[in-house]
C-alpha cells in the first residue's frame, strides 16, 4: 500500500517532537535533520499540524513546536486526520461513476473493510504507544 508524501514526512515530524514531550521547544530544522524532511515540505507539514490543533508553536530564540496536548492523548487517527481527511476506499475500477453508491459491489466492499481494519488500528495507537515501543528497542 503506498502512503502519500504527507504521510511518509508528517508521521515521522510528530514523532520526532512525541519523543521530546515534557522538554524545551524543538525547532523546525532539528526536526528536518532528525527525520530527513525536507525543509520547505516541513513547514507544510507543521501548518497542517498546528492548523489540526496537535502541536503548538513557540517563538523566540528558544522557540520551536512542542505537542499541544501529551502524546497518550494523540491518536495516529488524528495525525492522518489531519495530514489526509478521511480515509475512504477507493472507487470499484470498473464502476468509477457509481461506486461508492453501489453496496453491491465486492471490490469497494473488500477495500471498506481494509480501511476500516486500518482506521481502527490508527484510532487504538497513540504516539505514547510508539515512543514507548521506540524506547524498547
Amino acid at each position: 500500500m503506498a502512503m502519500s508524501s504527507r504521510i511518509k514526512y508528517g508521521v515521522p515530524a510528530i514523532f520526532e517532537l512525541a519523543k521530546e514531550y515534557g522538554n524545551k521547544p524543538v525547532h523546525s530544522k532539528l526536526i528536518a535533520q532528525r527525520t530527513n524532511v525536507p525543509a520547505k515540505y516541513l513547514e507544510q507539514i507543521v501548518t497542517i499540524f498546528l492548523n489540526a490543533g496537535l502541536l503548538e508553536s513557540i517563538r523566540g530564540a528558544k522557540g520551536g513546536f512542542l505537542l499541544a496536548k501529551p502524546p497518550s492523548q494523540i491518536r495516529l487517527i488524528d495525525v492522518f486526520t489531519a495530514l489526509e481527511g478521511k480515509l475512504i476506499a477507493e472507487p470499484c475500477p470498473e464502476h468509477r461513476e457509481h461506486s461508492p453508491n453501489c453496496p453491491d459491489c465486492v471490490y469497494r466492499q473488500f477495500i471498506q473493510q481494509i480501511n476500516d481494519a486500518v482506521s481502527s488500528k490508527l484510532a487504538k495507537t497513540t504516539l505514547q504507544d510508539l515512543v514507548d515501543k521506540a524506547a524498547k528497542q
